[in-house]
């Protein structure tokens, strides 16, 4: 019996654009601390340089950088807390592919690195919780590239992915996982060349996807 291969995506600068989130952000907290833009934007880069890497973002770590620096709590967490921020830094590519998706019996998941806590905030906030409904099949962890991450793919898999190292790291790793690449910004890259790749999820790529399956 052949069963639809499992389709599992990462989530920054493939279904959410954080260039647009991070900014919202921004305009939001200024608006709810009545503080300049400018400042405020200071203040998101003094706390992103405390980070190992950006993928290690913690809004509550955030909000508590911003409070050490005489910000109201109440406040921060009031503007973190906007649905609409997160909801409208869905790429509507992303989220009409996972409807039409939600409607088929194929099995969903998300391979992310980052932030638990966060991940799963803008998740339920953006409404793409809604559309991988399965949080079991959540893979969100500190580093996704390390091969017992990797291994917990299930077999199979198509894998969607803005980062070439990280499908790079998956295919040498996984011969059965077949591997996307979501090249938004339509780079150019010797090491992609041989990669599917995709600008924006489409009903075209479901409909040349559809019949790729595994054996069970």
């Amino acid at each position: 019996m052949i069963e639809k291969s499992p389709f599992y995506f990462d989530i920054d600068k493939t279904l959410i654009n954080t260039t647009q989130l991070v900014k919202l952000l921004i305009q939001e907290v200024a608006y709810a601390t009545g503080k300049p833009v400018e400042n405020i934007r200071q203040l998101f880069a003094e706390y992103s340089k405390t980070l190992q890497d950006t993928t290690d973002f913690v809004h509550l770590d955030c909000i508590e950088f911003f409070v050490e620096h005489g910000f109201d709590r109440e406040s921060l967490e009031a503007a973190f807390n906007k649905d609409a921020i997160y909801q409208k830094s869905v790429y509507t590519d992303a989220m009409l592919f996972l409807s039409l998706l939600k409607e088929s019996t194929r099995e969903l998941g998300i391979f992310s690195q980052a932030s638990e806590p966060w991940q799963i905030f803008k998740l339920e906030k953006s409404g793409l919780a809604e559309k991988i409904i399965e949080r079991s099949n959540w893979i969100i962890v500190p580093r996704k590239m390390q091969s017992q991450e990797i291994a917990r793919l299930p077999r199979g898999a198509v894998l969607f992915d803005d980062k070439l190292e990280v499908l790079e790291a998956v295919r040498a790793q996984r011969a059965d996982i077949r591997c996307i690449w979501v090249n938004r910004a339509g780079v150019h890259a010797a090491a992609g060349e041989d990669l599917d790749q995709i600008d924006r999820f489409s009903p075209e790529l479901l409909e040349q996807l559809e019949d790729v399956g595994t054996e069970g």
